[in-house]
């Protein structure tokens, strides 16, 4: 269980006023923590937030690319107890497709690899959350390469538990479908608002969980996956072509 109260927090990917970062955010200090440090791409986009939250919102301005400047975040932040990789980039890059996708594995995969090494000492007693996708328990057709990144998330977040255990560290992996942000517009799927997911984050922090599922469609998917992982990859399959 990981005690929110009087802690920082870090938080990346917070610069959509409709987004999972900004919602968790909210949630996070309701729940009682005194600070959090979140990343963007662009001064001021915390602008609102910090008018809300007087003194108790930092905003960091950082290319989560730049593996230089990772490294030099824990200066300028100062320790932190709770670490939550939020950052995220989607684009519908396919298996077979020239595009490779390098902006997401920067972004989905190595930031959060590099930000954990780098924090890692402080946050003993603490806890790490990667928020993932149910992308990464199956490939989606829509969004191979989005998948492969989230499905290599997933692997890391099961060896930064394993790694992270002897120090008393929390690693909690988050799994939610199509969130109503702009990164899901047009996802013939349905939806669900950025504060089921935060409250699901808080929720989880407080009770030790390891893996959140908090909307019906991460839900379904992730019982499918249990019940025959097969059977669900073959649901998404074209049609095979006739003579």
């Amino acid at each position: 269980m990981t005690n929110l109260a009087h802690r920082t927090i870090l938080l990346t990917g917070a610069g959509r006023a409709n987004g999972i970062g900004q919602a968790t955010i909210r949630a996070l200090l309701a729940a009682g923590a005194d600070r959090v440090v979140a990343t963007v791409r662009a001064p001021g986009q915390l602008a609102t937030l910090q008018g809300e939250h007087p003194g108790r919102i930092d905003e960091v301005v950082i290319d989560l690319t730049n593996a230089t400047a990772i490294a030099a975040l824990p200066a300028q932040t100062g320790p932190i107890h709770v670490l939550i990789n939020n950052a995220g980039v989607f684009t519908a890059d396919t298996a077979l497709g020239e595009g490779e996708g390098e902006a997401m594995w920067a972004v989905n995969y190595l930031a959060p690899k590099r930000l954990v090494r780098a924090y890692a000492s402080s946050l003993a007693q603490g806890a790490v959350v990667n928020v993932n996708s149910v992308a990464g328990l199956i490939n989606f057709p829509i969004c191979a390469v989005y998948s492969d990144t989230k499905a290599a998330l997933h692997s890391l977040t099961v060896a930064q538990r394993r790694e992270l255990h002897s120090q008393g560290t929390q690693v909690l992996g988050v799994y939610p479908g199509p969130i109503e942000t702009d990164m899901a517009k047009g996802v013939p799927f349905p939806t669900t608002a950025p504060a089921v997911v935060a409250e699901a984050i808080v929720a989880a922090l407080q009770e030790n969980t390891l893996e959140v599922f908090p909307d019906p469609m991460a839900q379904q998917i992730a019982a499918a996956v249990i019940q025959d992982r097969q059977a669900l990859e073959r649901s998404f399959w074209p049609a095979a072509a006739t003579a």
